[in-house]
Order: C-alpha cells, then structure tokens, then sequence
C-alpha cells in the first residue's frame, strides 16, 4: 500500500527473505533487518538501519511471536524469561527506540499483537504464552491513553487460530480444535493483514486490542 517496510526475524533465513521478495512484488522497498527483539541492543541496530533507509518510523507492528507447551508445574523461570522476552519486551524495546521520534513529530502507530488466548482459557501448557499475550493487551491500553492528543494512537490485535506455521506444527489436536470454532475455519494471514491496516488507518482507534478469532472468544463468554 504504498509504504517502505522492514522486516524482521532473529535471523536472515530464506523465510524471511522470501517475505521481502513477495512485499517488493506489492510495491514499495523492502529492508531485510534481522535481529533478536527480546535483545535492546539488537532493536537499537534494527531501527538505526531502518532510519538510515527510510528516515523516520511512522507504524511500527510488533509481530515477534513463539509458542511453547509445558506444564507451570514443570516450567523454570528460564521458559518465562524467555517467552516475555519476545512478546513484552521485544515490543518494550521497540516502543522505546522509536516513540520519543513519534512524539516530537506527532505522528506514529505502534501496533501490538497479541492473541485471543488473553480473553479465554489458552488450554493446558500455555500460562505463560496467555500471559504474555494478556501483558501486551495492557501494554496497548495504557501506552494509548498515555500517547493519546499527542500525535501517536496505540492499538492491538488478537487473532484467533491462524493458518501459520507456528500454528500448523506447533498446535496439538489442530482438526478439533478448528472444528470448535463457530465459523468452521482456522484463519487466513490475509485476513489479519487486512484487519492490520485498517487499525493502522483509522484514526479514531487508540488503546483497544481488536479481537478476531472467528467467534472463539464470544463462545467462551
């Protein structure tokens, strides 16, 4: 849609050049910045190459995401640290390096997505991925009001079951899972893409997480 983007991933692997080369074909320049989000200094790399390409971050989507099951009984801290240090902390350190440029510009989205997990029970083995993802929803909420007639709108997204490949391998028991959800259908990424760039666009929007799950969450109500 017309925008200059970096992606990003720990590493520069063939997926994630591959995803450069399908948003070139779209239109617009594409800079490939890997790196470690859980790591500051990493994020400090990423946005000095993105200046340098670009000049100045107006959107910023924190999209860094793993998964992991295992029994609280069984985690350390170690499965905790590291599961924050990807969804909250990644997003921390991003905000931190591109928000004080948002507000002196007055101008800037930041969007955080989260998970329809935080909303319902996310299933035995996954506290620690439900809180992480419930942290960033606050995050979203709290960040926005602060941010709120200075320039900058905060917002979120929790998709439901999507077609990814976290999901596809790392989901147990996917075919009865998909079957419970009201609409029939696991989620296509197109469809969270789309409802990313409609947050992003709609300048009425700051401090809410929009949920898109099928149906789940209100099934659960």
């Amino acid at each position: 849609n017309g925008a200059n983007v970096a992606v990003n991933a720990r590493k520069a692997s063939a997926a994630l050049k591959a995803v450069a080369r399908e948003a070139r074909k779209a239109g617009g320049e594409v800079l490939v910045a890997a790196g470690d989000v859980s790591d500051y200094e990493a994020c400090d790399a990423i946005v000095a190459r993105t200046r340098k390409a670009f000049g100045d971050v107006d959107i910023l989507v924190n999209n860094a995401g793993i998964f992991g099951l295992k029994s609280l009984k069984d985690m350390v801290p170690e499965d905790w640290q590291t599961m924050f240090g990807v969804h909250v902390f990644g997003a921390f350190n991003m905000i931190r390096l591109v928000l004080p440029r948002m507000l002196e510009r007055r101008r800037g989205v930041i969007l955080n997505v989260a998970s329809f997990v935080a909303f319902r029970p996310p299933g035995p083995g996954r506290s620690h991925y439900g809180a992480a993802k419930a942290a960033l929803i606050g995050l979203t909420r709290n960040l926005g009001l602060e941010a709120a007639g200075k320039g900058v709108r905060v917002v979120g997204l929790a998709p439901g079951l999507t077609e990814t490949e976290m999901v596809l391998q790392g989901i147990p028991n996917l075919e009865r899972r998909v079957r419970s959800i009201p609409l029939g259908r696991i989620g296509k990424p197109e469809e969270m893409a789309h409802a990313v760039r409609f947050l992003i666009e709609n300048d009425f929007i700051t401090g809410e997480t929009y949920t898109i799950d099928g149906g789940m969450t209100m099934r659960m109500v």
